[in-house]
């Protein structure tokens, strides 16, 4: 299955998910706010969610709002898993809900996703392992139970 580049980022930027808003949770639970939260956790992680979360921040600076940056980052991130969560952010920013219980649920969402993914993966390994064998195990077997018949024929 050949992926097309957008698809490879929006794949590689959802297995970066789970961390990055790991440690944006932990910078919110110490108290900070969302600002400050983000700051921390682009400072402490290298990735490319943490390199679009940097540019928002810096666009933040040259005066667009939290929010405003937050919409143009979304626009520009093709997985619809991240956007879930920055547009639960935006929410909860925008109507003064629990940031916090939010990221909880979002967490918990993206371990979940990542748990299924990995056993979709280990599923569909037998699979995989079953076409090899029939490759490579029937014509082997074929040879050794045709092997002495032939061999007679040939003598």
């Amino acid at each position: 299955m050949i992926l097309r580049a957008s698809d490879r980022r929006a794949k590689r930027l959802e297995d970066e998910a789970l961390e990055f808003f790991e440690i944006f949770t932990l910078a919110l639970e110490s108290g900070r706010n969302l600002e400050s939260s983000l700051e921390i956790t682009v400072e402490n992680t290298e990735c490319e969610l943490s390199r679009e979360f940097a540019f928002a921040l810096k666009e933040m600076r040259y005066g667009k709002s939290f929010i405003e940056a937050l919409k143009n980052m979304k626009k520009r991130i093709p997985s619809d898993t991240v956007n879930n969560v920055i547009l639960s952010i935006l929410e909860a920013s925008a109507y003064g809900g629990s940031i916090l219980e939010n990221m909880y649920n979002q967490i918990d969402f993206l371990r979940e996703r990542k748990f299924l993914s990995v056993r979709e993966f280990i599923n569909k390994i037998p699979t995989k392992i079953s076409v090899i064998s029939v490759l490579l195990m029937v014509p082997l077997m074929i040879l050794i139970i045709l092997g002495p018949l032939f061999i007679q024929y040939i003598s």
